[in-house]
């Protein structure tokens, strides 16, 4: 499917497609409590290094 990406501040009522649209992200912390259990650093590196492989500019960057 379609991917929008809004700020958070941003609501959109409906997909392009006339279908509901599904919040991609989760609450971690509400009002200072810790609501989920969080992996660990290296699982959370490595998902998200994982993640940016899948952007092609990402790629093409040169990192330092």
């Amino acid at each position: 499917g379609t991917r929008l990406i809004l700020s958070s501040q941003e609501r959109a009522a409906k997909c392009s497609c006339g279908g509901e649209l599904v919040p991609l992200l989760k609450p971690i912390i509400k009002e200072g409590k810790l609501v989920k259990d969080l992996s660990s650093p290296q699982k959370i590196r490595q998902y998200v290094l994982e993640q940016l492989e899948k952007i092609p500019s990402f790629l093409e960057e040169p990192r330092g």
